[in-house]
């Protein structure tokens, strides 16, 4: 599949003006043209913040899930990310336990921001809803474009799995 260019540009100019303890940082971007020399590969490199505690999903035991306290550790931490990119007027379009990392300590970071929406600002078509099946809003299956709304249901979906590792509706095929 071709690389989308305005997809990767877009997804650089939402991760710069981002700066919050639950997002992960962005450090720079760099590009590398046909001129490059011979040992770059030619491309668009985003450089991110390294975090080596692996992604939630993995961190929530089959048939378990997590404990109360530790859902509301993971829980807050999400939200308080969340909230900050809703205040920037970001609209994140895939939350999920796989798009969010942990770092050493435990900390919560969200990351893939390659479907994220900056609000008022003008979008390309899209051939479909973005985001993840079984974590999309009812209205993203229905050809909306996603908002803040849409991002709560999904977060919502998300703490169901922290405490079950199942869907709300049973298993969901992708």
């Amino acid at each position: 599949q071709p690389i989308d260019r305005r997809a990767l540009q877009k997804e650089v100019q939402i991760h710069s003006i981002l700066k919050h303890d639950n997002v992960l940082a962005f450090l720079g971007s760099v590009e590398y043209a046909a001129s490059a020399p011979d040992n770059y590969v030619r491309g668009l490199y985003i450089l991110l913040e390294l975090c080596a505690g692996g992604d939630l999903f993995d961190k929530i035991a089959p048939d378990v899930g997590v404990d109360e306290d530790l859902a509301h550790f993971y829980f807050t931490q999400l939200m308080s990310g969340l909230t900050y990119i809703h205040g920037q007027g970001v609209t994140h379009r895939d939350i999920k336990p796989d798009n969010v990392i942990l770092e050493a300590n435990g900390g919560l970071k969200l990351v893939d921001l390659g479907v994220a929406r900056l609000r008022l600002a003008e979008e390309f078509a899209e051939a479909e809803a973005p985001g993840t099946a079984g974590y999309k809003a009812p209205e993203m299956y229905a050809g909306e474009s996603g908002d803040a709304a849409t991002d709560q249901f999904a977060l919502g979906v998300t703490l169901y799995r922290l405490f079950t590792r199942t869907y709300p509706w049973g298993e969901v095929d992708p």
